[in-house]
């Protein structure tokens, strides 16, 4: 415990801090310029508590996801048949998302809310985007007595200032 530096009362830690830990018995907050990790594990034992934005209603044809529906990060679409849907340049991905360095990454999800087989949403790759990983968001299938998820989860990864790679990892 001799490395670490308790504070048990508000402290204003303008100057910096230049201690190794610190450790409190209430909350931290920083106010501007972030908080960056740039080496060894965090650990957020309190559980993890983040905004939320209503999920953005995507229109069911096939025009491509705008910028609105990315900074939301939660999407739905009734498909109403077999609908493709580009993301938006990797340029605007970056700054709607904003992932500022090489390798920062952001979660998007997509919920098909349809229940048809053949209602489903295909996600093509915009300018500058290179998607990982199967791109089609199928309907929940109740039609078919197949039990399909009916959502996706995708992760986007900064590969330049210009550039992201999508995952689907879910």
């Amino acid at each position: 415990m001799a490395d670490k530096v308790k504070y048990n009362a508000e402290v204003d830690l303008a100057g910096g801090v230049t201690t190794t830990t610190v450790t409190t018995s209430g909350k931290l907050t920083v106010n501007s310029g972030g908080m960056e990790v740039a080496s060894g594990v965090s650990y957020f034992l309190g559980g993890f508590v983040f905004p939320q934005a209503a999920a953005e209603a995507l229109a069911a044809d096939n025009n491509a996801i705008s910028n609105a529906n990315i900074s939301a990060r939660v999407m739905t679409i009734a498909a109403s048949g077999a609908h493709t849907k580009a993301t938006p340049d990797g340029e605007n991905l970056v700054t709607t998302l904003g992932l500022t360095t090489n390798n920062d990454c952001a979660d998007l999800s997509i919920i098909n809310t349809a229940t048809n087989a053949a209602h489903f949403l295909t996600v093509s790759a915009g300018s500058n985007v290179t998607i990982v990983g199967s791109p089609i968001v199928y309907a929940r299938q109740d039609d078919t007595g197949n039990d399909t998820i009916g959502s996706a989860l995708f992760r986007v990864r900064r590969t330049s200032a210009t550039a992201v790679t999508i995952y689907r990892i879910a």
